[in-house]
């Protein structure tokens, strides 16, 4: 396994200097800036940057504008939606149902010490849904 991992250990050390130089993601900083964490003005300016630098220099400011625009009004009406809710939510309606099925899948996982239950969870449940089982 030290092989193994040695010759993994360099590809990772590239991978994590390589992530120093992202730029921050523009629906991100849009998203900021709907939460109220930043000024509206500057994070759309540095999202025009952010998208700038992911396009390409040869992206026109309109397309980009427009762009932001989209994103922001798709923020806007998604953060509009969304109400408060607590911990207990989980536990009413169908957050329950989903909830049992979830914690019995690694539970059935866990007392059997066979992973291959969610391996193919996909597949139980969309069988399960297709014949209508659940």
């Amino acid at each position: 396994w030290r092989y193994m991992f040695g010759f993994s250990a360099p590809l990772a050390a590239i991978m994590a200097v390589g992530m120093w130089s992202l730029p921050p993601s523009p629906r991100w900083l849009l998203l900021r800036a709907v939460q109220g964490k930043g000024p509206m003005e500057d994070n759309k300016k540095k999202a025009m940057n952010a998208l700038r630098r992911l396009k390409g220099p040869s992206a026109s400011d309109k397309v980009l504008t427009d762009e932001i625009e989209n994103n922001l009004s798709s923020i806007k009406a998604a953060y509009a939606d969304q109400a408060e809710g607590s911990i207990f939510q989980v536990f009413e309606g169908a957050s329950l149902k989903a909830f049992t099925i979830g914690g019995g899948l690694v539970l059935f996982q866990q007392i059997t010490g066979q992973p291959s239950v969610l391996y193919y969870a996909t597949s139980i449940l969309q069988d399960c849904w297709v014949y209508n089982c659940i």
